[in-house]
């Protein structure tokens, strides 16, 4: 499968102002982000390739003549196909 994950925290841009105070009495604010497109760039997304490997197993357990029990578990995992990109400041962490 293929996918583009383009989940946007902040999916209509965002402000940042020194105190509320400054946002109530309309200063500038001090900071902002755009996070969405825009002059016909589309929005950021990621893009990936994917599989899913899955196994299950079922069976059927005769109590007494007239019951049954039916039981099962599957075991699932996903299979990221493209290779992933490193986020230094994760990898720059330490236990």
């Amino acid at each position: 499968m293929f996918f583009r994950n383009s989940y946007i925290r902040e999916g209509t841009t965002y402000y940042r102002y020194a105190s509320v105070d400054d946002f109530i009495n309309s200063a500038d604010p001090i900071g902002f982000g755009v996070t969405y497109g825009y002059n016909g760039v589309d929005a950021p997304g990621v893009y990936g390739t994917f599989g899913f490997a899955a196994l299950y197993a079922q069976d059927e357990w005769k109590v007494v003549p007239n019951m049954k029990l039916t039981f099962g578990a599957r075991l699932e995992l996903p299979l990221y196909l493209d290779e992933l990109e490193d986020n230094p400041a994760i990898s720059a962490l330490t236990l």
